[in-house]
């Protein structure tokens, strides 16, 4: 069984507020990857089966975009801004998961930052089905 634990925290005007919360399921998927500055289409081999997805993260130290499945006819696109990660929290998060279909072999990720882009995603899933 795979386990994450994700911490938010939020501090302001002497307001404090921290949650933890732990997701879980049979699978651990992390990839870290480069992709140069220009690079347009690079392939990153992963299978996302969407409706077994219980946490995603991908995030890049650089903007770039993410389209799944195909470079030129994506089923999904994602503008990742560079330093924020974009996080899906399972059935518990209070917005729709961005990818809305399953990622059959490939996402493609486009660099036009002006410098390498360091990619990481981690996704926990039902290995199981």
């Amino acid at each position: 069984m795979a386990t994450l634990t994700l911490t938010e925290r939020v501090s302001v005007n002497g307001f404090s507020f921290e949650k933890a919360t732990t997701y879980s399921a049979s699978g651990v998927r992390t990839i870290e990857d480069t992709v140069a500055n220009g690079q347009t289409d690079k392939q990153v081999n992963i299978g996302i089966d969407v409706s077994q997805v219980a946490f995603f993260m991908i995030y890049s130290d650089k903007a770039v975009t993410v389209e799944t499945n195909s470079g030129s006819s994506p089923t999904n696109t994602l503008n990742l801004l560079a330093g924020v990660p974009h996080i899906w929290k399972g059935a518990s998060d209070l917005y729709a998961f961005k990818l809305t279909g399953d990622v059959t072999t490939s996402i493609f990720i486009t660099n036009a930052s002006g410098a390498t882009a360091n990619i990481t995603i981690v996704l926990i899933d039902d290995a199981t089905v």
